[in-house]
């Protein structure tokens, strides 16, 4: 499985020698069955292709390209398996549901973070009471099952020491699960591009946007907001919280983005909306 490096961490997907050895070398770590210029012209296409959105289409092309239906990228906290954000091109029915019915809690992708497996194949509409899960987690299994997928192929991307990691899962429909074996090595290797290259998508109007719940919101996002909805600036927040001002700062961002909020005052009016916060 392969492991993310430093060079993970660049955000803006400028095309640089230095960037493409690096993602080069992420991809060959594990000596995966796809051949060099495979890789080379999926970083390429990645790295060339300008916004947010237009790495985002891209890197649905060149997995429709491999007969997968769907693509799921997730930002997770280490520890706590918490979400951050999530970018998805499976339908919003699916997904509203998926919200809705706090699936997210017993999915078995966003586990990897609890334990030492990189990587886990999931067979759609298998499991069942009786074999002793969950009424939530045969639930999200059938669920999936019914919104038209067979498989899911999911990778873990965590640099180590990092306090927030990646999952990119690869969504298959009935009719190309036959191919998931031929497939899973170049999902293998493009699943640490993916994670390096695509960004979250930070508002509804961005191709992908989920919109999370507002129980990811942490306990210290919820205290930012509310002090920031008080006027206190960051300085005296981080003061009276015992913490970094850039800190303060973090939290703040994740809880926008989490929000889908572009300004302070939308974020603020959307938590309040929500119930989040009060004055």
């Amino acid at each position: 499985m392969l492991q993310c490096s430093r060079a993970m961490v660049i955000i803006d997907c400028r095309w640089t020698a230095r960037f493409r050895r690096a993602a080069l070398n992420l991809a060959l770590g594990r000596h995966l069955d796809i051949r060099t210029n495979d890789i080379v012209d999926i970083i390429d296409r990645l790295a060339q292709s300008g916004g947010p959105d237009a790495v985002w289409e891209t890197a649905l092309e060149i997995g429709r390209a491999w007969g997968i239906a769907s693509l799921n990228m997730a930002s997770v906290t280490a520890e706590t398996g918490e979400l951050s954000w999530m970018r998805s091109s499976m339908s919003e029915a699916w997904l509203g549901e998926y919200m809705s019915q706090q699936y997210y809690e017993c999915d078995p992708l966003l586990a990897l973070f609890q334990g030492q497996d990189t990587h886990m194949s999931v067979g759609c509409g298998l499991l069942n009471k009786a074999d002793g899960h969950s009424a939530k987690a045969v639930g999200l299994n059938h669920g999936l099952r019914d919104a038209g997928y067979s498989a899911l192929q999911g990778y873990k991307i965590l640099a180590p020491g990092a306090k927030t990691g990646k999952i990119v899962t690869f969504c298959f429909d009935q009719s190309e699960v036959e191919d998931l074996g031929k497939v899973k090595p170049k999902c293998a290797a493009a699943a640490g591009m993916f994670a390096t290259f695509v960004q979250p998508a930070k508002s509804a109007d961005q191709a992908g946007f989920v919109a999370l719940p507002h129980t990811v919101l942490s306990v210290r996002e919820r205290e930012v907001l509310s002090l920031l909805a008080e006027g206190k600036q960051s300085a005296r927040i981080a003061e009276q919280l015992g913490l970094a001002e850039v800190t303060v700062h973090k939290h703040f961002s994740t809880a926008k983005l989490k929000l889908g909020a572009s300004t302070r005052e939308q974020a603020l009016f959307e938590a309040m909306r929500r119930n989040l916060i009060w004055l």
